[in-house]
């Protein structure tokens, strides 16, 4: 998660869980409407629209991270599976976030400072 954090420019706060570090990621995901005739996101939902997806993964990996992290049982294969899943998701969602977040700046980091 802190990854796609500083790609984003979100900071990882020290007493942020991870639930609550994943909204802060969703909530600095650029929009779908983000293209270079409309930086701020102003524009019409472009062909691949993907915040949805990766912030439903971002959750879902949030959820099982912290149950792997403060559970006394590991996850089991099926809720491993799931979890690369999600990750194989964002993995794939990563170019064009990376590049909708570059075309607006202010959006990452100003996200980054608002309280939630």
């Amino acid at each position: 998660l802190a990854f796609l954090g500083k790609v984003l420019g979100v900071h990882r706060r020290p007493g942020d869980t991870d639930i609550v570090f994943a909204n802060r990621v969703i909530a600095a995901l650029p929009a779908d409407t983000t293209t270079l005739m409309h930086p701020q996101g102003d524009g019409a939902a472009g062909p691949r629209p993907v915040k949805r997806t990766v912030a439903e993964a971002l959750i879902e990996i949030a959820e099982l991270s912290g149950r792997a992290s403060f559970s006394l049982h590991p996850l089991d294969h099926k809720e491993s599976v799931h979890w690369l899943r999600c990750w194989q998701r964002i993995l794939a969602a990563l170019p064009r976030l990376a590049w909708r977040s570059w075309l607006n700046r202010g959006t990452a980091t100003a996200a980054d400072t608002t309280t939630l």
